[in-house]
């Protein structure tokens, strides 16, 4: 189990661990979220990632306004189930 600590200004830092497990990169984009009490956080999907959503789920979906960390992924998760 990994910990982190909330500094005074309400930041935390990743594990390395972490980060390299999940392939994070200094701007990459997080999402945070409640979820039955819980603080959940979940790594932005890149926009390939999200093309292939689009592909296989989506096939109406205008995906040339996506950006990272516009909400699409609770979108989908919340629409389709878990990513």
């Amino acid at each position: 189990m990994n910990t982190t600590k909330v500094t005074t200004q309400g930041t935390i830092s990743l594990p390395v661990s972490m980060r390299r497990k999940f392939n994070m990169k200094p701007g990459d984009t997080l999402i945070v979220q409640e979820r039955n009490s819980e603080i959940v956080i979940t790594k932005t999907p890149d926009i390939t990632t999200v093309q292939e959503i689009n592909k296989k789920y989506l096939k109406n979906f205008k995906i040339k306004e996506y950006r990272n960390g516009d909400g699409l992924a609770d979108y989908i998760t919340e629409k389709y189930g878990k990513k």
